[in-house]
């Protein structure tokens, strides 16, 4: 879908809440590489209707941390879709930089200045980066739980990973529902992530 908001309205990995006046809970959208568009994660149904009035939040959450040193961005996703993680692309292509995607399920069209990645390309593309950055289920994290053992990765490789957990407050991290447990305690993730740093989380 497509809303026209004030710019920039989300860093990357950040998200807005929107809900009409029939809906329970709110929708969670999330930006994509194209400005002005949102999307809703792909467990998501809402029925709108044309002429319906939204109540639109945000932003909402700590999204990606891209540094301007950052010049080689690898995006891994494990979920349906890796849509979420092109706005963080996006930033390091304007900035000069380069981005390569490595996922089972790829969308229609990815933009293409990114290079998508097979299997047998993704350890080099491992060691290539600067920074990577991924997303997964919060009950289907069994990737990433091996990805540090797997790939030893040195102190300047940023590893952020967008947790899919249902959020189901305003953002407000009262109801506990998206809980995520860390090194350091159970943190929100409409609150403290979605994103988070892979070697804080605790599986």
């Amino acid at each position: 879908m497509e809303l026209e908001l004030p710019s920039p309205v989300l860093t990357a990995g950040q998200f807005l809440l929107a809900r009409n006046q029939r809906d329970i809970l709110p929708a969670v959208l999330f930006s994509t590489d194209k400005r002005g568009q949102y999307i809703f994660p792909m467990n998501s149904e809402f029925h709108w209707e044309v002429g319906d009035d939204l109540l639109i939040t945000f932003p909402h959450g700590h999204g990606f941390t891209i540094k301007p040193d950052m010049r080689k961005l690898l995006m891994i996703s494990q979920t349906s879709s890796p849509v979420r993680l092109f706005s963080a692309a996006r930033q390091i292509l304007e900035n000069g930089g380069e981005a390569a995607l490595f996922s089972r399920n790829l969308p229609d069209q990815v933009p293409p200045e990114i290079e998508v990645l097979s299997d047998e390309q993704l350890d080099e593309a491992v060691l290539w980066s600067d920074a990577i950055i991924g997303d997964a289920q919060l009950h289907h994290m069994d990737f990433w739980q091996g990805f540090q053992t797997k790939y030893q990765l040195s102190a300047r490789q940023s590893v952020q990973i967008l947790v899919d957990t249902p959020i189901a407050c305003d953002g407000t991290a009262e109801c506990g529902v998206c809980a995520i447990k860390t090194h350091a305690g159970w943190k929100q993730a409409c609150s403290d992530g979605p994103v988070f740093n892979l070697r804080d989380l605790e599986f």
